[in-house]
C-alpha cells in the first residue's frame, strides 16, 4: 500500500463527511428532510425530540474525521499509535451505515442507493487508513 494516497484518502473521507455533518447540523436546526434519515419515518423537519439523533450523529462522524486525520498523520502525530486501533471505530461505523441504508426504505434515497455509495467512498477510505503501513516506525 503506497503511503502516497494516504493524504488524498484523508481530504476525501473529510469533504464527504464534513457534507454528512452539515446534513445532520440542519436536521438539528429544523431542515424539512425528515424523509432522508431514520428511515423515512418522519416528513418534514424531524421532531423536537428526534433531534439528539443527528446532534451525536455529528459528534461522532467529527471525532471520526479526527480519528482519519491522526491516522494519515496529518495532524497530533503523538495519537499516532492509539489511531491504529481507533481507525476501527470509524471503519465498523461506517460498515454498519452500508448494511443500514441499503436495507432502508427511506423516501429520496433510491432504496438507500445514493447513500450506499457514499458509504462504500467512506469506507474505503478509512481501510486505506486502517491498513496504513507502519513506514515511520
Amino acid at each position: 500500500m503506497s503511503l502516497d494516497l494516504l493524504v488524498p484518502a484523508a481530504f476525501v473521507y473529510t469533504v464527504l463527511t464534513i457534507g454528512v455533518i452539515a446534513f445532520q447540523i440542519a436536521l438539528v436546526c429544523g431542515a424539512p428532510w425528515g424523509h432522508l434519515t431514520l428511515g423515512g419515518k418522519f416528513t418534514g423537519a424531524l421532531p423536537t425530540k428526534v433531534r439528539a439523533v443527528p446532534v451525536v450523529s455529528a459528534i461522532l462522524l467529527a471525532v471520526f474525521t479526527i480519528i482519519v486525520l491522526v491516522r494519515a498523520g496529518l495532524i497530533f502525530p503523538e495519537y499516532q499509535a492509539t489511531s491504529r486501533y481507533a481507525i476501527w471505530f470509524p471503519v465498523g461505523y461506517t460498515g454498519l451505515g452500508i448494511v443500514m441504508n441499503s436495507i432502508t426504505s427511506a423516501k429520496g434515497r433510491k432504496g438507500g442507493k445514493h447513500r450506499t455509495k457514499q458509504n462504500f467512498t467512506l469506507e474505503n477510505n478509512e481501510l486505506l487508513h486502517s491498513h496504513r503501513v507502519n513506514a515511520e516506525r
